[in-house]
């Protein structure tokens, strides 16, 4: 459905822009506490968290087409490698 197209999409934009939305604040250190730094800082563990909690539930309950890009085979292999990363650390 088309719902789920606009879910994937939207959560995959939320999550990509938490990850490098800090990089204005590495790209000038020098600015000191700005209005954007405090923002980002309250908001972006929240917004990341939703954004996959959201993919998550489109994997889960079978939204997803076979063959697409969210049910190919490199995503068992990497949760695999991530769980035995995780029982040996």
């Amino acid at each position: 459905p088309n719902y789920v197209r606009c879910m994937v999409v939207g959560a995959t934009v939320a999550a990509l822009s938490m990850v490098f939305g800090i990089l204005p604040e590495y790209w000038n250190p020098d600015q000191g506490d700005t209005l954007y730094n405090t923002v980002y800082t309250a908001i972006f563990r929240t917004v990341f968290s939703a954004a996959i909690a959201c993919l998550i539930a489109v994997c889960v309950f079978g939204e997803t087409k076979e063959g697409s890009f969210m049910t190919a085979p490199i995503w068992s292999i990497l949760a695999k490698l991530t769980y035995w990363a995780y029982l040996v650390h």
